[in-house]
């Protein structure tokens, strides 16, 4: 912990429903262990660092000895200066134009993004939610192993505990609320309320749930879930272009192509394309029942395996997460 990374993501567009436009992202350069902190306006990240410099000096009984960020006026400033003389760390600063002098938190940025857009692509929530797929998305980025640290994640790494995936669901998917037969307001009243899974909170313990009645968000342990279903908000418009000055070229969708051709190319290698060839025309006559049955199976549409259920052990298309079980 003796190297902390920060950056400003933003202005984001739209505006969050609570009004934050900005992310701080901090992560610690030893574990890759990131901590994000939503921001209405940018000189709010003193205020936030404090906070966070704070937790994590009494996480590991450790004192940081060096801060790097870019030159912004957010941290090029009186305050970080008399803090880092009050403190003993040294402040350094990447010089102009070269954001991979600040590498660290560069990459966690466009990690953190990418993730959260692909949390918010297959749901039906507007656009003004893209802080509830921010929250997962870092904790999903901090249970998931990497490479770099010998298979490891960076939670595993800063915490030295073993993270407990049993309670991953699918964000965005819908949600039914346990209510208590105390708060119910009569014998009959449905023992359930409908929702929408905005997140996690105690470390994955609990889940951040939109409920549909009242727009309110509630944590709770209490809730069933179907990750077949995406509802939708009443009298809310859905989209998943909301966009990030400095890195909008990371949000728009790739289109896949379902041909078998692209500018009058064939595609004779499938791993050389995103495309995904159709199934060929197949004579039932000359097939036997079980390759019959096999062809069944496998022309079932996939329902549960994508991005956005880590659960599920699939693919992702941004970096491998398919590996959470063997942390």
């Amino acid at each position: 912990m003796d190297i902390i990374h920060i950056d400003v993501v933003g202005p984001i567009t739209p505006e969050s429903v609570s009004g934050f436009r900005f992310l701080l992202t901090r992560v610690d350069q030893a574990t890759s262990f990131k901590i994000i902190k939503f921001l209405k306006k940018k000189s709010d990240s003193f205020d936030q660092f404090v906070i966070a410099k704070t937790y994590m000096e009494n996480w590991h009984n450790r004192k940081i000895r060096k801060l790097i960020s870019d030159r912004g006026g957010e941290f090029l400033n009186q305050k970080f200066k008399t803090l880092a003389n009050e403190c003993g760390f040294v402040h350094i600063f990447a010089p102009p134009e070269t954001p991979e002098h600040n590498g660290f938190a560069e990459r966690a940025n466009r990690t953190i993004v990418e993730k959260a857009h692909c949390l918010m692509n297959p749901t039906n929530l507007p656009n003004q939610y893209w802080a509830g797929a921010v929250n997962p998305a870092v904790f999903l980025s901090n249970l998931s192993p990497t490479h770099s640290r010998n298979g490891k994640s960076p939670q595993f790494l800063w915490s030295n505990i073993l993270a407990n995936l049993t309670g991953l669901q699918t964000f965005g998917c819908q949600s039914v609320i346990y209510n208590l037969k105390r708060r119910r307001d009569w014998k009959l009243s449905s023992p359930g309320q409908e929702g929408i899974l905005l997140g996690f909170e105690n470390e994955g313990t609990a889940y951040r749930i939109l409920r549909l009645d009242d727009l309110k968000v509630v944590v709770t342990r209490n809730a069933t879930f179907n990750a077949r279903v995406f509802p939708s908000i009443p009298g809310k418009t859905t989209s998943v272009q909301w966009t990030i000055d400095g890195i909008d070229e990371l949000l728009p969708l790739t289109e896949i192509h379902t041909d078998t051709q692209r500018e009058g190319n064939s595609l004779t290698d499938p791993e050389d394309s995103l495309a995904v060839t159709s199934h060929k025309e197949v004579n039932n006559e000359d097939i036997n029942e079980s390759e019959r049955s096999n062809q069944e199976q496998t022309d079932q549409p996939l329902i549960e395996s994508s991005c956005y259920s880590p659960i599920e052990c699939c693919n992702h298309p941004i970096d491998e997460i398919n590996s959470y079980g063997h942390e």
